[in-house]
């Protein structure tokens, strides 16, 4: 993924999201923890997605930046704080 712009790495990332809740591969694991997610998880999940890779490009360490974006948003549109966390 990381051979395309940050921008569309990001959609990419969102895009496999969205596959992988919807069509859990054959991992057993990850389709367990799949189906035991609730709509709400689902929604943030996807959500954050976005954020993974969105604080490249600044001074700060990139994951972290996208991180502290994605609290602060979360906050904003109000998730509780344990969806925050």
């Amino acid at each position: 993924y990381h051979r395309y712009t940050v921008e569309t790495h990001i959609l990419q990332a969102r895009r496999e999201a969205l596959r992988l809740l919807n069509r859990p591969v054959k991992h057993k694991t990850f389709k367990e923890l799949t189906k035991s997610l609730t709509l709400q998880e689902r929604k943030v999940l996807c959500l954050l997605s976005l954020y993974h890779d969105l604080g490249k490009g600044t001074a700060k360490d990139h994951a972290l930046q996208g991180a502290q974006f994605a609290e602060k948003d979360l906050t904003d549109l109000g998730f509780s704080e344990d969806v925050v966390q």
